[in-house]
């Protein structure tokens, strides 16, 4: 099993032509690999926190990217 991170970061809430080539993929990909979680962050929609000297010293690292998503994901909770 694989974690999947998907990244988007559009303006706009419609069915735009990057958005639906980024739903087809993720839809093709969970049909042939259906044990594997796929997290969206939609950086366009998500309260970041400030990239500060922690945050960049960390950078790359897969903890702080799962850092991140657990915050985004805590965010629109409240």
């Amino acid at each position: 099993m694989a974690n999947v991170l998907y990244v988007t970061a559009h303006p706009l809430n419609t069915d735009t032509y990057s958005l639906s080539v980024g739903n087809q993929f993720i839809k093709t990909y969970k049909k042939f690999n259906p044990k594997d979680v796929i997290s969206h962050l939609d950086l366009y929609r998500t309260d970041l926190p400030q990239i500060d000297a922690d945050i960049l010293g960390h950078w790359g690292n897969h903890h702080m990217v799962m850092l991140l998503i657990n915050y985004a994901k805590r965010r629109r909770m409240t």
